[in-house]
């Protein structure tokens, strides 16, 4: 049906969005898109917001297949997808259910010493900044 294939169709452009910034991410970074490469591409790419290329490289990192059909077919079978559950998958789908939220992504946590704190902290691997939790979340919301 037309609905199944828009759908299909706007999760390959996500993935095909992430292969290509995953794959070329050193080369964007001399380029014109200089330090904060991600933000930049943001402000080129009409309707792309920073979260969303950062989720389409989550995306393509996950499921770094030759070929988009290919990704498909190991998203199906890794995750057990029935036929209509395949013939419903949408790009909201796949960033709810399918790709980890960035509490289950977080590398480099610390807690601020008690035990019974319970105060997250994130730890940026390039320059060692921490943050809260919901510092980063601010700064996400903030660049929309």
């Amino acid at each position: 049906n037309s609905l199944a294939i828009a759908r299909e169709e706007i999760i390959k452009g996500k993935w095909l969005l992430g292969k290509i910034i995953v794959s070329e991410q050193d080369n964007f970074a001399k380029g014109v898109y200089g330090k904060n490469t991600i933000e930049n591409l943001a402000k080129d790419l009409d309707y792309v917001s920073v979260p969303t290329i950062y989720k389409a490289m989550q995306f393509y990192k996950m499921f770094p297949e030759k070929t988009f059909e290919e990704a498909i077919l190991k998203i199906s079978t890794s995750k057990g997808l029935t036929v209509q559950e395949k013939s419903n998958l949408s790009w909201f789908k796949i960033t709810q259910k399918i790709l980890p939220t960035p509490r289950e992504e977080k590398k480099n946590i610390d807690s601020l010493g008690d035990e019974d704190c319970s105060h997250e902290v994130l730890i940026c691997e390039k320059c060692k900044k921490r943050f809260s939790y919901q510092d980063f979340l601010n700064i996400i919301q903030n660049k929309k």
